[in-house]
Order: structure tokens, then C-alpha cells, then sequence
């Protein structure tokens, strides 16, 4: 009976043993598992974290490149700060970075410059605060199958008077005295706008002398009291044959 009982021990004390070795085998198995994952999981994030920063890097363009332009709603973000995806490459519009015209942008006067979103740019050109490359291409308007450049424009808000002397800038424009007419036979184009920047009317006429100031330009002298010089705003343009 004695005999009989230290073989079951014995079973007893071989099975738990085996049954320790199995749990600690296993125990280490999940062990080393759940160390593999959390290494690879480790090499994954600083994989996605290299990509992500050689993405951000690829994707922003260096601050010292020279900003392209192909449209007018990339060219009147010229200088305001905010940032413009061009071309597969984030850029910064700010006042200090060069531009360049990457062919010539058209204002559609019907479509463009009848759409509230689209205003008055033109005087970047002229203003030393902007360094816009335009040696190859221009920024021109078009109506009646014809393109045109902008010589006069004002936005009435504070001064009523009309302009007297070239200036640039956002609200008030002139380049009479600086454009080179090179035919004597002109042909200007004379757009009202109210205060919500809608266009209310159009007038084209044919001028065989260069003007010399505002007043000179018939179109404009003949349509003159249908402007709101409190709350409207203006542009005169010129046919160019480019």
C-alpha cells in the first residue's frame, strides 16, 4: 500500500513539474512575443516619424526659393503671408520672397473680375515692397476677344477726389504719365463697380490721342457722373496688342 502510494506521488510530483515547465515555456513565449511586437512597433513609429519628416521637408519649399506663379488667384496671394500649394510644393507668400511669372496671367473680365473674390492686383508691379520677375510675361486683362492693361484704377472709400498723380497701390492706381502708348490709334476700355465690387457697367471706345491725364481719356470724361465716387470703384483700361 505504501508502495503503491509513492508512485501516485511520484506521477503527481512528474505531472506538476511538467505542468510548471509547460506554463514557463509558454510564459516565455508570450513574453518574447510581446517584446518583438513593442521592438517592431518602436521601429515602425520611427520609420513613419522619418518618412513624416522627410515628407514635411520634400513638401515645403526651401524659404529662400523663388515662388512661381501661373494664376491670378496664386499671384494675389503675392506678399500676404499665407501659404500656396504650387506645382506639388507649399510655398510662403510673404512681402520678402521673390516671385516669377511663370507665363502670363489673364484676368477674364466677364468670369474674373466680375467675382467679388477677385480684385485689384496689378499695382504689385509697381510697388518696391513686392520683387515679382515680369521680364518675359504680363498680367493682362481680357474682354471682347481683346487683351488689355490696366493704366488707371481707384477704389473710392475715404477720398473722393480722383487721382492726380501716379501712385500704386491697393485702392489707388495710375501709370498715364509712365505707360508707353505705342500706337496712336487707342482703344480704352472704361469699367464701373459698386461698393460690393459687382460690375455695373462696361465702356469701349476708340481715342486717336494719347491722354495726358484722367480727363483726357473720352470714355471716361463721357461716363464720368455715372460713377459713385463714394463708395465705387473704377478701372481704365487700354488695348494691347501683346
Amino acid at each position: 500500500m505504501k508502495k503503491e502510494n509513492g508512485i501516485i506521488s511520484l506521477i503527481v510530483l512528474f505531472i506538476m513539474l511538467f505542468l510548471l515547465i509547460f506554463t514557463l515555456t509558454i510564459y516565455s513565449i508570450i513574453s518574447d512575443k510581446e517584446k518583438i511586437q513593442i521592438s517592431k512597433d518602436i521601429e515602425i513609429k520611427q520609420m513613419y516619424s522619418k518618412n513624416e519628416n522627410e515628407i514635411e521637408r520634400n513638401l515645403y519649399a526651401e524659404s529662400d526659393s523663388i515662388i512661381p506663379i501661373y494664376n491670378v488667384n496664386e499671384f494675389k496671394n503675392i506678399g500676404t503671408g499665407s501659404y500656396s500649394e504650387i506645382n506639388g510644393k507649399i510655398y510662403q507668400c510673404s512681402i520678402n520672397k521673390s516671385y516669377e511669372l511663370q507665363n502670363n496671367i489673364i484676368v477674364d473680365v466677364n468670369e474674373d473680375l466680375s467675382s467679388v473674390n477677385i480684385g485689384f492686383y496689378d499695382y504689385k508691379f509697381y510697388s518696391d515692397t513686392y520683387n515679382i520677375d515680369k521680364s518675359i510675361y504680363d498680367y493682362y486683362y481680357f474682354y471682347n476677344n481683346l487683351y488689355w492693361k490696366a493704366i488707371v484704377y481707384q477704389k473710392f472709400d475715404k477720398n473722393s477726389e480722383l487721382i492726380k498723380s501716379d501712385i500704386y497701390e491697393n485702392n489707388k492706381f495710375s501709370i498715364l504719365n509712365k505707360y508707353n502708348f505705342r500706337s496712336s490709334e487707342l482703344e480704352f476700355l472704361y469699367i464701373i463697380k459698386n461698393e460690393k465690387g459687382e460690375i455695373i457697367s462696361i465702356y469701349q471706345d476708340e481715342q486717336p490721342i494719347i491722354p495726358r491725364n484722367l480727363e483726357s481719356i473720352n470714355v471716361f470724361k463721357n461716363h464720368i457722373n455715372e460713377l459713385d465716387t463714394s463708395k465705387g470703384e473704377f478701372y481704365i483700361l487700354v488695348k494691347d496688342n501683346m
